[in-house]
């Protein structure tokens, strides 16, 4: 099922740059200060309970828009019956 058949993601990522403009403005001093530029990071988001997540590709589009190389990837534990 295609949820997002009627969403405009053009719009969406106008206004998701304008809030990490926003946001982020000319940067974080302390986190230029303690993370090298060539780090890389790995993040984990863990749901313990069944039920819907929305806005997975809404997720995926802002860490493009920040970084192009950054890879989002999901994962579905399937249960045992």
């Amino acid at each position: 099922m295609n949820y997002y058949k009627d969403f405009d993601f053009r719009k969406a990522e106008i206004l998701i740059r304008e809030a990490l403009e926003e946001d982020l403005g000319k940067g974080d001093i302390t986190s230029e200060l303690l993370i090298p530029p060539d780090s890389v990071s790995k993040a984990e988001l863990l749901v313990k309970e069944n039920g819907i997540i929305a806005g997975l590709e809404i997720f995926r589009l802002v860490f493009r828009i920040i970084d192009r190389n950054i890879s989002v990837k999901f994962f579905k534990k399937t249960e045992k019956k």
